[in-house]
């Protein structure tokens, strides 16, 4: 197996990352697994805003091609200025998710991104981390 290194990222963007994985630790634990992934997203912002966290909460970003504005794309939550944290909860990830939250660093520019799949048991594993090089 290759050994992969990571880019250092600033340590602001490192400790937003080690948050956003606390926050998803303390709601799965609260409420399990099994839910719809709505009820996770609201119980987030919950803990994003307790904790005093710089977070958007499905912001609109613009997707555009040769200039022109195709639409926009809505990733769960942006956390201060590097991360895209994308909630699933599925029984399984697949690389339509993976391919998603990959969009989402291109489109957003951020440097990090973490897919969490709340329905992974244990969560340790279901927690993902993507750096854009």
């Amino acid at each position: 197996m290759a050994l992969r290194i990571e880019p250092e990222l600033p340590e602001d963007i490192e400790r937003d990352a080690a948050m956003a994985v606390d926050v998803i630790g303390h709601v799965r634990k609260r409420l399990g697994g099994g839910l719809p992934e709505r009820f996770y997203h609201r119980a987030m912002e919950m803990e994003f805003a307790a904790r005093g966290a710089p977070v958007l909460s499905r912001p609109a970003v613009e997707v555009r091609y040769e200039g022109a504005l195709l639409g926009e794309v809505f990733p769960d939550f942006l956390v201060g200025r590097g991360l895209v944290v994308e909630l699933k909860a599925v029984e399984t990830l697949h690389p339509v998710h993976e391919a998603q939250v990959l969009t989402y660093l291109a489109v957003t520019g951020r440097p990090l991104a973490l897919l969490a799949n709340l329905h992974a048991v244990p969560l340790g594993p279901g927690i993902r981390r993507y750096v854009r090089t």
